[in-house]
């Protein structure tokens, strides 16, 4: 129901593709201080040094570089790591939070710390539909209550109790520079830096993180140059496995590395910069002697070419990226977030080539040295820039024929990519994508679209980018732009979800024996249900998913001749009193499919009537593994089912075929090529489902309702053909009738290939 609940936490490293990840250790177990940070100085075939006090990392080979002494890093200020933030929530009588919390004085989940912390998001659930809270949150304050020092039961009261409108203040880790960091690391090379922290051995006062303590000089570490001593590590991906660092006991955060390090030669490291560095060593590059370009006078735009920019620095950083430093190639500014503080400023734009910041001379710089020195600029940025945009193209256009001339070498190659061997080609897109806010994106050539649009890829040979066109009603569409590849959206999507991933590991195995239990319980392929109705319903979403979520992306599609009448499925609130509507006032246009049973005929019964009668159980459990039933139950000891071949019967006869069946149908019938149109009606909120329930109005009926039409959508949201969303029933069915006829109207559709992208 959503109420708060105690729990324990997860704070054991969390392998998150892995259905078996062993269960969380407590949170508050190894209370020991520890007595020195853990270097990984040799992380290949390293043991830990044993004990509750951490200690040193051993390694039985010879020549282990030494380590220096750490550095104090109590210099460094972490408060702006953390914002406090406020999220208000609006539920109806009996709704939940949906939410669950551990801590509180009595109860501390993070070493003796009084804090309320929140656990688990329900999914579906009001905090998850309003995006807004987030796992590793702190609660603050719940309305006027304090929750800063509670006892864990008072604190479940306080939300139970909070009322309709309810007001939460948070405290959360958010560092204002973030950065990903990837370490390649040779065979039995040394990662070279040193850890402390964790949230019984808190290195920081009154912050519970994994700190970066010693950078080890000639280590992989040191000769990347971006990570420094003082970084805090929030989370570290191997190519296989990501492992969450937030909250975390210091035993697991080296157990971690270790593991992800043993799982590949390349990590990468989530980590959050402090803003102030002023304690490091020298960290800036000195000024390069070089010759100054000639200065040009012709005036470009409103801005003269070369100028003086001053710029102070947001928790977001200055709001522009760079590109360059490649050989003599110069650094140019490549995008200017939008609102960003370059943005605001007015001052600069694409194709600045920047000639020096704080006076250190940009010329010949490295990219990698030009990153750190806006990196550890402090709080202002002088720049000098020169508007080179001319110069900008052409170093672009070098990088692409560089990338295309790789490409194709891979491609040669006994290990080519698949993108490269097929370069074009048309997919649907499965998520919402607007270039405007993704900062990393190549130039300012992106392409926006939203999920089901259909995009014709001209050039698959990046790992990272793509170029592609919307195609519009069968056409191509003239705009050219850039995406993100399916690699890159996977794995950007695959990282974000496990550096929330906190609750995870506690439930993995119990949630995969659940699974298992569920999937005996199914019927063949299509499963098996109480009732014959329940068996063909499209509410009910199936219990079976793979351990490791598939992240939506793109789809391989080809386009295919429409010869038959489609046939209909609708999803969501009212869909069975909207297919007998369509039924009634349209008989020569829609109709029902006779069903397959293997009961016996009874009397007065005729057989291609009331059912299609199987002679036997034995020959319909055959048919049914030969994939001739788009869905199959049983009920009364008898099976019941919808063919193929009784969807067709209808589709031929020149009537759209109404079916009541699970989204799973929807790729079946596909398969089959009956191309299905697909509809979901989706209600605003419990409200509106209450609003057209007329005399059986019911609050908590509706709330079911409307949860269950989250998780169709959610569930189904890639496959379907349109969303309907209108203000009364009456408009909902025209909407409808104008989709059916609309998509009737098309001689092709798009359908999905077996080929894998």
């Amino acid at each position: 129901n959503g109420t708060p609940t105690i729990e324990s936490p997860a704070i054991a490293p969390i392998v998150t593709n892995n259905p078996t990840a062993r269960p969380p250790s407590n949170i508050k177990e190894n209370s020991k201080r520890q007595a020195t940070p853990t270097p990984f100085s040799q992380i290949a075939d390293v043991q830990d040094g044993g004990g509750g006090g951490g200690g040193a990392v051993q390694n039985n080979r010879p020549n282990i570089p030494a380590i220096n002494s750490p550095i104090d890093i109590t210099q460094f200020n972490y408060d702006d790591h953390w914002q406090e933030i406020e999220v208000e929530l609006d539920r109806g009588p009996g709704v939940g939070l949906g939410f669950s919390i551990a801590g509180g004085i009595d109860t501390p989940c993070i070493s003796d710390s009084p804090a309320v912390v929140i656990t688990r998001i329900t999914e579906g659930g009001l905090a998850d539909r309003d995006q807004r809270l987030k796992l590793h949150d702190i609660i603050l304050r719940v309305n006027e209550m304090d929750f800063t020092q509670i006892e864990h039961q008072a604190a479940v009261d306080g939300l139970k109790a909070a009322g309709n409108h309810v007001s939460l203040s948070i405290r959360r880790l958010s560092p204002p520079v973030m950065e990903e960091i990837q370490l390649n690391r040779p065979p039995n090379a040394h990662l070279g830096f040193s850890i402390a922290g964790g949230i019984s051995h808190e290195h920081v006062k009154g912050d519970y993180g994994i700190f970066i303590t010693n950078i080890i000089p000639g280590g992989i570490a040191d000769k990347n140059g971006r990570l420094k001593v003082g970084d805090r590590l929030m989370h570290v991906q191997s190519l296989k496995n990501g492992y969450d660092l937030q909250f975390v006991e210091h035993k697991h955060a080296v157990e971690s590395i270790r593991r992800a390090c043993d799982e590949g030669l390349t990590i990468t490291l989530l980590v959050g910069h402090p803003t102030d560095y002023s304690g490091l060593a020298d960290t800036t590059i000195q000024p390069i002697n070089g010759h100054r370009s000639p200065i040009q006078n012709d005036d470009q735009g409103d801005l003269p070419l070369e100028r003086r920019v001053l710029l102070r620095r947001s928790p977001n950083g200055f709001g522009f990226n760079i590109v360059g430093g490649d050989g003599d190639e110069g650094i140019y500014i490549s995008f200017i977030q939008t609102g960003g503080v370059a943005d605001k400023s007015g001052e600069l734009r694409k194709g600045d080539r920047i000639l020096s910041v704080n006076n250190i001379d940009f010329r010949g710089v490295t990219h990698e040295d030009a990153a750190t020195v806006l990196k550890n600029c402090g709080d202002t940025a002088e720049l000098h820039v020169i508007y080179k945009y001319d110069d900008f193209i052409r170093f672009e256009n070098r990088i692409d024929e560089r990338r295309s001339k790789m490409t194709g070498e891979i491609a040669g190659s006994t290990g080519s990519l698949k993108t490269s061997t097929k370069r074009q080609f048309f997919v649907r897109a499965e998520f919402d994508y607007d270039p405007s806010k993704d900062p990393s994106i190549p130039g300012d050539r992106g392409l926006s679209f939203h999920a089901g649009d259909i995009l014709y890829v001209t050039n698959a040979a990046d790992d990272s980018w793509w170029q592609a066109k919307r195609v519009t009603d069968g056409q191509e569409e003239e705009e050219l732009g850039i995406i993100p590849s399916k690699s890159r959206v996977e794995k950007k999507e695959r990282a974000r979800q496990k550096r929330v991933n906190f609750n995870q590991g506690s439930n993995s195995r119990s949630n995969t024996l659940d699974r298992d239990k569920k999937k005996k319980k199914k019927f063949g392929l299509f499963g098996k249900s109480g009732d014959r109705k329940d068996a063909q319903s499209g509410d009910e979403s199936d219990n079976e998913q793979d351990n490791l979520e598939p992240v939506p992306s793109y789809e391989l599609v080809s386009q295919h001749e429409v010869t038959h009448t489609r046939p209909i499925i609708i999803f969501g609130p009212f869909k069975e009193l909207l297919n007998d509507q369509l039924l009634n006032d349209r008989p020569d246009k829609f109709a029902n499919c006779v069903p397959h049973t293997s009961r016996s005929k009874r009397e007065k019964e005729v057989d291609g009537r009331e059912y299609y009668f199987v002679p036997t159980r034995e020959q319909m459990e055959k048919d049914i593994q030969n994939y001739l039933f788009i869905e199959a139950g049983e009920y009364g000891g008898n099976l019941y089912g919808t063919s193929v071949n009784a969807v067709r019967e209808v589709a031929n006869s020149g009537k759209h075929c109404i079916l009541d069946v699970s989204g799973h149908a929807i790729r079946r019938l596909t398969t089959a090529g009956l191309y299905p149109v697909a509809l979901f009606v989706k209600p605003r909120d419990v409200k509106w489902i209450l609003d057209n329930m007329g005399d059986e109005a019911n609050e908590e009926r509706a709330q079911q309702i409307y949860e269950k039409s989250i998780k169709i959508e959610q569930q189904f949201g890639d496959v379907l053909t349109s969303v309907i969303e209108d203000e009364t029933l009456g408009d909902v069915y025209d909407h409808i009738c104008e989709v059916i006829d609309r998509e009737q109207s098309l001689d092709h559709v798009w359908v999905p290939t077996k080929e894998k992208l």
